[in-house]
């Protein structure tokens, strides 16, 4: 099955390819192409045309890959997988981290609007 553990808000790490060790904060999940995009991580820098006619250059990060991120574990701060189980005290669905580097934590589902103001339409 195709299930996604990353949400938007969740602290994750690049774990292979030339961004190998980077971490942050996801931004955008774009599951229809299979990708994130996290805050300060695999940026690229965009020209535009401005108001005044003037041309200008911004930063603007890029996806990534969902199958080049990781969660970091709270406790390691490692690099770790997530396995969705549930809980026997609430009968709810925790995600969990699990393999070598991880504490077994219970990795909370993170609040976006603690992150991300909504943008004005």
């Amino acid at each position: 099955e195709n299930k996604w553990t990353v949400v938007r808000g969740d602290h994750v790490g690049v774990v292979c390819g030339k961004l190998k060790g980077k971490t942050g904060i996801v931004a955008k999940v774009m599951r229809k192409i299979s990708s994130v995009v996290i805050e300060g991580v695999n940026l690229r820098k965009k020209h535009r045309v401005g108001i005044t006619g003037e041309q200008e250059s911004y930063m603007q990060p890029m996806p990534i890959h969902r199958s080049q991120v990781n969660h970091i574990d709270p406790v390691t701060n490692r690099p770790v997988r997530i396995k969705v189980v549930r809980s026997p005290e609430t009968n709810r669905r925790v995600r969990v981290t699990v393999g070598r580097a991880s504490s077994g934590s219970v990795l909370p589902r993170p609040h976006p609007h603690e992150f991300f103001e909504r943008k004005a339409a």
